[in-house]
């Protein structure tokens, strides 16, 4: 397959992936301030996954009103996610 159209079908997916529907999004308003307020809870496993749901919501940057994009975040959550939440 030619790089140039693996590339542009790529990007089509990412734009059509990115739409939220509106039930779903309803739904993550209410689960995104309990995820982002378990990141600092003290059961390290609880705390750990909360990271990683954290930073897989800051990467997306599906959720702008919550977390809006941002990789370098996403990427300190995925580590903190990684260590075991051990901040």
């Amino acid at each position: 397959m030619n790089i140039g159209l693996r590339l542009a079908r790529d990007q089509t997916t990412k734009r059509s992936g990115s739409r939220v529907p509106e039930t779903l999004k309803e739904l993550l308003d209410h689960a995104i301030p309990i995820v982002i307020s378990f990141t600092s809870h003290k059961n390290g496993t609880i705390a750990a996954l909360a990271c990683y749901l954290k930073g897989k919501l800051l990467a997306s940057g599906s959720c702008q009103d919550f977390l809006p994009r941002d990789a370098r975040q996403a990427f300190k959550d995925f580590e903190s996610a990684a260590r075991g939440a051990e901040v």
